[in-house]
């Protein structure tokens, strides 16, 4: 495909060149006039004119579709692409005038960006005839009968019941009780003596002696106070046996 199109192409520039006009590519959608000018050179006898015609494009994203170079004028010139092609960013051509003529040309050139989202055409698409169906009486089905389902029958293992571990309870131990006993320490059996209070109310009688010793009938000195007068002095001294209390 590329070699058809590369000899194509060759084909195109030789019938260019033997009309006297350089036409390169074809016009796309999209795409827009990127230069328009004239070259012009006046005749000098006995010398041929030359012309080299750039053609580029101004960013990288764009590519040339169509270069166009043709006489205005009388004059004829001959056309030789030196470098590039339509589909690239940049041409080269070689424009050789006749001998003692000028040369008077014109340059059109066309790009497309192709970073540029096209919006393709809109497709029609032929309406479809469907052809009618033939719908088949509807079938009557037997009514069928369905047993219940069996429901299914579950197993049960048997549960072995975990083995119980009976802690064994110790009693606590004995509580000893040590009974110690002082012998010197003696127990009394006996309770503790009553102490009793005598009171003598004072004698204030005074008794006749019947001699004249001072004796009295019951042959009792009644001067010395002994202690066995049956009774305690006014001066309330309980020498005797009553002072302690002891029985």
């Amino acid at each position: 495909m590329r070699t058809l199109s590369f000899t194509i192409l060759c084909l195109s520039l030789a019938v260019c060149s033997m009309a006297e006009d350089l036409i390169l590519g074809e016009p796309q959608d999209g795409d827009y006039l990127i230069t328009n000018r004239t070259i012009f050179k006046p005749s000098i006898p006995w010398v041929p004119m030359k012309a080299v015609i750039g053609v580029s494009t101004s960013s990288e994203e764009e590519i040339l579709t169509e270069i166009r170079i043709t006489n205005e004028g009388s004059n004829e010139a001959k056309f030789t692409v030196i470098k590039g092609a339509p589909g690239t960013t940049k041409v080269l051509v070689l424009a050789l005038g006749e001998r003692g003529e000028g040369l008077d040309l014109r340059v059109v050139a066309y790009a497309i960006n192709t970073t540029a989202t096209t919006t393709p055409a809109p497709t029609t698409l032929p309406p479809t005839t469907s052809a009618p169906t033939t719908t088949d009486p509807p079938t009557t089905l037997a009514p069928t009968t369905t047993n219940p389902p069996t429901p299914p029958i579950t197993t049960i293992p048997p549960t072995t019941p975990a083995p119980t571990t009976i802690v064994p309870t110790t009693a606590p131990p004995p509580i000893e009780t040590t009974w110690s006993w002082d012998p010197s320490t003696t127990v009394p059996t006996t309770p503790p003596p009553i102490e009793t209070t005598w009171w003598d109310p004072p004698m204030t009688t005074e008794i006749p002696c019947d001699d004249e010793d001072g004796n009295d009938d019951d042959g009792n000195d009644n001067e010395g106070g002994d202690g066995n007068d049956g009774g305690n002095e006014n001066d309330g001294d309980n020498s005797g046996n009553n002072d302690t209390g002891e029985v």
